[in-house]
């Protein structure tokens, strides 16, 4: 069993969406912050618009949307770029800064 990692980008906006191909699957992304909250959220869907996941929370360090793409194992994971996150608990909202973001998948 082989790892794939596909880095996904992560812009300085509190609010954006972007289409990536994961394992053969076009997946539209949605990461938006909250003021309210100061924590991050993203919503996942298919191409033809079909919900995969809304509102769930980028945790660090925390798998999520595991096992929720149809036909891919694997799940989305929020990486510190550096082990001192002091920082970015200081400037949650600049996510971009701190943290690279994956989705890591197993192929056969």
């Amino acid at each position: 069993m082989e790892y794939e990692w596909v880095k996904l980008p992560l812009y300085p906006e509190w609010d954006y969406r972007y289409n990536v191909s994961i394992a053969g699957q076009s997946i539209d992304l949605r990461i938006y912050y909250s003021d309210r909250t100061q924590k991050w959220s993203f919503d996942a869907s298919y191409a033809n618009g079909d919900v995969i996941l809304e509102g769930s929370l980028l945790i660090p360090l925390t798998p999520t949307l595991e096992y929720k793409i149809e036909g891919v194992s694997g799940f989305l994971w929020l990486e510190p770029i550096s082990k001192d996150i002091n920082e970015a608990t200081l400037h949650p909202d600049h996510l971009y800064k701190y943290f690279n973001l994956y989705y890591i998948y197993w192929t056969e």
